[in-house]
């Protein structure tokens, strides 16, 4: 069984395509778990409609903290799974009909490749869409020059995320081993992926996209295309650039991942050259 974590807020517009995108998954052992984050829009009363027509697939967490932002909204329903493999889901995306099916049948052949009770994790590629659905790009990792080059290297993945919680299935060692999520993570995703580096586990990539990843002005986070202009614009807004920077330090280390300020800069030049070499 997979249990799927659905973190929602306001999200009424979008929500209900997407709950019937995971109804209509080829794979069907999973359950959904929701969690409202103090919504004032329809959204609560949108997830109970599909809780009485699949009481026993979705389910809405009514007990509880709210107002958690979308990292501890996560959080929180981390700690509420009880199922061998886990999966993230977004309130205003399209999941592909195989996405669940195809992540858990890479999920098991990862196992079979492990070290026994290894925390292990499973991401994949999505297609950017509009609020519409139009495509703006086939490849996040390619629009956004942002694939995982050295996937499996901790020092590269503290200094830039390249895991996508929508597409992300980890299993119960890699929750175990996330939880509890520091104040100091930046997003739920990062944490989770650099918490199975950190304690020897491995991550794997699916390169062909599995989601619609729709963009429209509300995203919490959202993407932007990696050109020379994105470059330049991080660089003359020098006190974002270090307050971003000095977030980044501080999550790699509440995670004890230990990176000197020399490597820290020689590292992130090595990232900057190999995604404006790809």
């Amino acid at each position: 069984m997979i249990d799927i974590l659905l973190a929602t807020f306001n999200g009424e517009k979008y929500l209900a395509t997407q709950i019937e995108s995971i109804i209509s998954q080829t794979y069907c052992h999973w359950n959904l778990l929701i969690h409202d984050d103090g919504s004032d829009d329809k959204t609560v009363e949108i997830i109970k409609v599909y809780v009485r027509e699949y009481p026993d697939k979705i389910f809405l967490i009514e007990e509880g903290p709210i107002s958690l932002g979308a990292k501890n909204n996560f959080a929180f329903l981390l700690a509420k799974s009880k199922a061998k493999y886990i999966m993230f889901c977004d309130q205003d995306d399209i999941w592909f009909p195989n996405k669940v099916e195809q992540t858990f049948n890479v999920m098991t052949a990862l196992e079979e490749s492990s070290t026994n009770n290894a925390a292990l994790g499973v991401f994949t590629d999505q297609r950017i869409v509009d609020s519409d659905l139009q495509v703006i790009s086939n490849s996040a990792w390619t629009y956004q020059r942002n694939g995982p080059i050295f996937i499996n290297d901790v020092r590269y993945l503290a200094l830039r995320n390249y895991i996508t919680g929508c597409t992300l299935m980890i299993n119960s060692r890699a929750k175990d081993l996330s939880l509890p999520i520091h104040a100091n993570a930046i997003m739920h995703d990062w944490w989770i992926g650099l918490s199975v580096l950190k304690n020897g586990g491995c991550l794997k990539a699916i390169t062909s996209p599995t989601v619609l990843y729709r963009q429209h002005g509300d995203n919490v986070v959202g993407t932007t295309k990696f050109r020379l202009s994105f470059i330049l614009g991080k660089l003359l807004r020098v006190k974002t650039l270090i307050q971003d920077q000095i977030l980044v330090y501080r999550q790699a280390k509440a995670l004890g991942i230990e990176i000197s300020i020399i490597g820290y800069f020689m590292f992130k030049l090595k990232i900057i050259f190999s995604l404006i070499l790809r």
